[in-house]
């Protein structure tokens, strides 16, 4: 069967309007109705549990992802501009303006203060956190640098595929 999308489009004055497109049809239907609504929405991912989580500037939000949609739910209004997200068994690790956070089981859990704005798992577990002064590794010490050909160049987006980092 074919993929469903999901697709923000970004306005001049806002970027709260998520929307779906469904396999074999031509148009999308809006997925982000009703009072409460993320304001400008900068991440989206996929969970295990088919969950859409949904980073923006005012707070985390989830929705269910099925054939009818659903409405966004805030989670967490204490995080804010959610750049980055990766889920792995479990937990989402959050890349923020205020550093890496990782929510499992409800709980929120700070684990730097350096701004993330990419972070990717990778199959062993391994957390890696792009920053604005280039590519870094979670360890239990903290945020460890990675020399990469492009030195300490922003790193805003990576993925994991099979044994290799993109």
């Amino acid at each position: 069967p074919a993929p469903t999308f999901a697709v923000c489009f970004t306005h001049t004055n806002s970027c709260r309007t998520l929307y779906r497109k469904a396999p074999g049809t031509t148009t999308f239907q809006l997925m982000t109705g009703g009072s409460r609504r993320p304001h400008q929405i900068y991440s989206l991912i996929e969970d295990e549990k088919h969950r859409l989580w949904i980073g923006a500037d005012d707070g985390l939000y989830a929705m269910s992802i099925n054939r009818n949609g659903g409405t966004p739910e805030l989670v967490d209004s204490s995080l804010h501009y959610i750049y980055a997200m990766a889920a792995y068994r479990q937990a989402l690790w959050i890349g923020t303006d205020e550093g890496l956070f990782r929510m499992a089981d409800g709980q929120v859990t700070q684990l730097t203060d350096t701004v993330t704005i990419g972070v990717a798992v990778d199959a062993s577990g391994q957390v890696w956190a792009g920053t604005h002064k280039g590519l870094f590794r979670l360890t239990q010490q903290g945020l460890q640098p990675v020399a990469t050909p492009s030195g300490g160049s922003a790193v805003k987006s990576m993925l994991c595929w099979r044994d290799f980092l993109w």
